[in-house]
């Protein structure tokens, strides 16, 4: 078994913490400049995601076609806000999560977060949305 700091145990967590599992294949694209919403990367995007439709073996009601997480500190990294968000392009359903967490001292810190699930009732994230749920937690 592989320690918890190994770099594939960290990534393998980090997959499923966003995605909800670990047996997940991800397809990374960045921009060489700007951002990911250029209609040329979005583009690429539906390209992939039109060919994996097409590959033998694949479960099309499996493939999220596009992903981005943002994440971001302030006050002396004691507040921390991050959105995670999945849309399918296909079949134009999403799952979003923002988070936000603030450490109040050393010892206590606090989140509130959310996880929305939204589309037509026959896709995959709209078959969901009555399991979307809003959290916090206080440690």
């Amino acid at each position: 078994m592989l320690p918890q700091a190994h770099p594939y145990v960290v990534t393998g967590n980090r997959v499923e913490a966003i995605f909800g599992s670990k047996y997940v294949a991800v397809i990374g694209i960045t921009p060489k400049s700007g951002d990911v919403y250029q209609p040329a990367v979005l583009g690429k995007v539906q390209r992939i995601s039109a060919a994996l439709l097409k590959t033998p073996g694949v479960v099309k009601e499996n493939i999220l076609s596009f992903s981005a997480r943002r994440a971001n500190k302030w006050l002396h990294e004691t507040l921390e806000a991050e959105l995670a968000a999945v849309y399918d392009c296909t079949r134009r359903d999403y799952l979003l999560r923002p988070k936000i967490g603030y450490a109040f001292d050393d010892h206590w810190n606090g989140k509130l977060g959310a996880t929305l699930f939204r589309g037509d009732a026959d896709t995959f994230f709209g078959m969901l949305r009555n399991r979307s749920a809003v959290y916090g937690e206080l440690r």
